[in-house]
């Protein structure tokens, strides 16, 4: 009987951390990781879940959507794999470049009760000399390919909110450049919607984590920017944009969620705990047999 008590306690243990740890993904509701064949074109990519039908593009004027061999690097307590392969969209000139698919269920800015939504995807900005526009990183639309909500940078580099009418707001934060994927500074964008009842102002908060730093654990307190604005509107699709004159965007791992964990994935601690439990549990079993 003396060995039963704590064999319990690390089963229960064990088993209450792994589950724990698994449960912070289960709020997923929409992803894509990008996982597609190196030199193809990304017009048609059609994987992840939450989506209905495939990416689109128009690749008339010279714009091009690459799926290219690379591998993003993530800020540390990032755990959702970053895979080999990305993403990258090239504006041409005068042409605006969208990527844009479906949602399978629409996000609807005028809910009958407060509903959040959290969205993460990892970007990268290449400066061909003649950047000059907004890219996001990305867009929220609805069925007319009208802005709902949009993420990004303005001409400036500024981090950027954008909402339905117009509305905008830019931080003195500056995204950086490169002028290659190996060069580009790599982010983690994040971002949280909190769509209220039309008669209560909608919340958005937008950060960019570089990825030599590191993942707060818990939903920050203070974000990039943030903005309080009254939005209609319901959101069928999500966008991708690199405006005209903007250069390249590369992309990877776009995730919408309803909980900050479900798009920043359970940290690597918490798997830990749940493994040294499950080595408390076999250390116990194998001194009960050597006891017998």
């Amino acid at each position: 009987m003396e060995q039963k008590a704590p064999l319990l306690l690390a089963v229960s243990l064990a088993a209450g951390l792994l589950i724990g740890a698994s449960s912070l993904r289960a709020a997923v509701l929409t992803e894509d990781f990008f996982n597609y064949t190196s030199g193809t074109s990304a017009a048609a990519n059609n994987g992840g879940t939450g989506w209905s039908g495939s990416w689109t593009g128009v690749t008339t004027n010279g714009r091009t959507y690459s799926n290219l061999a690379g591998t993003f690097s993530a800020p540390t307590n990032y755990t959702y794999s970053t895979g080999t392969n990305y993403v990258a969209l090239t504006a041409a000139g005068s042409s605006k470049i969208d990527y844009t698919r479906n949602l399978q269920t629409s996000i609807d800015f005028d809910p009958a009760t407060t509903t959040t939504y959290y969205f993460s995807s990892l970007i990268s900005v290449l400066n061909d000399g003649t950047v000059s526009s907004d890219m996001f990183f990305p867009r929220f639309r609805d069925s007319t390919s009208t802005n709902v909500a949009a993420f990004g940078m303005n001409a400036s580099n500024r981090i950027r909110i954008v909402t339905a009418g117009g509305n905008s707001i830019d931080s003195t934060t500056v995204l950086a450049e490169g002028s290659s994927f190996a060069t580009a500074p790599q982010y983690l964008a994040i971002g949280k919607m909190v769509l209220n009842p039309s008669t209560q102002a909608d919340e958005f908060y937008f950060s960019l984590i570089p990825v030599s730093s590191s993942i707060p654990l818990t939903e920050p307190t203070t974000w990039t920017v943030s903005t309080a604005q009254f939005v209609t509107g319901i959101a069928t699709q999500v966008t991708y944009t690199v405006n005209a004159n903007g250069g390249t965007m590369n992309l990877d791992n776009f995730v919408l969620g309803d909980t900050y964990a479900s798009v920043i994935p359970e940290p690597q601690t918490a798997v830990l705990l749940g493994l040294g439990g499950l080595g408390v549990l076999g250390y116990l079993r194998r001194a009960r047999q050597l006891r017998r």
